[in-house]
């Protein structure tokens, strides 16, 4: 029978640490702290995606918030939260945030100028009726509402074929 081999036993730390270098720290201050270099600036982020277009499925929303009023004391502070989202299909919401930019999308479907300018009209134009709209009592625009469901049956009801079983 052929005599085995002794290996030599190794230590186990030594291995591990095999060609590593810990990095130097950087020097001492007077007052014994360490002198550390300025941290690099983060690269700047692309602009989103869904807001170049705009896209259709791109919702953009600002909701109130409940938040301490600044200490300072400054006046008419309406603390804000933007709440981004996409919704691509029916069904599907995705959110969207800041600190991830979408620069790619298979479902992106831009708006055609004529849409935008369109849908900015109908932003300016009840933006400049909210005080009437919200003036409006509830009984009135209950009433319209139920006036226009009403013309809605009477038009559903006159386009139903007669039955012919009867």
């Amino acid at each position: 029978m052929p005599k085995q081999r002794e290996t030599p036993p190794r230590n186990v730390g030594d291995v591990i640490t095999d060609g590593y270098v810990p990095t130097p720290l950087p020097p001492q201050a007077p007052d014994g702290g360490l002198v550390l270099t300025p941290p690099r600036s983060l690269p700047q982020l692309p602009a989103m995606l869904c807001e170049r277009g705009p896209c259709r499925c791109f919702h953009l929303a600002t909701a109130a918030v409940d938040a301490q009023t600044p200490l300072d004391g400054t006046e008419g502070y309406e603390p804000t939260q933007k709440i981004m989202a996409c919704y691509p299909n029916p069904g599907i919401e995705l959110e969207l945030t800041l600190d991830a930019p979408i620069t790619a999308c298979n479902r992106w479907d831009p708006l055609d100028p004529s849409e935008v300018a369109e849908r900015d009209k109908r932003r300016r134009y009840w933006e400049e009726h909210a005080e009437a709209l919200d003036a409006a009592s509830p009984a009135s625009v209950t009433d319209a509402w139920q006036s226009n469901l009403a013309v809605t049956e009477d038009a559903i009801a006159e386009s139903e074929p007669d039955d012919p079983a009867e």
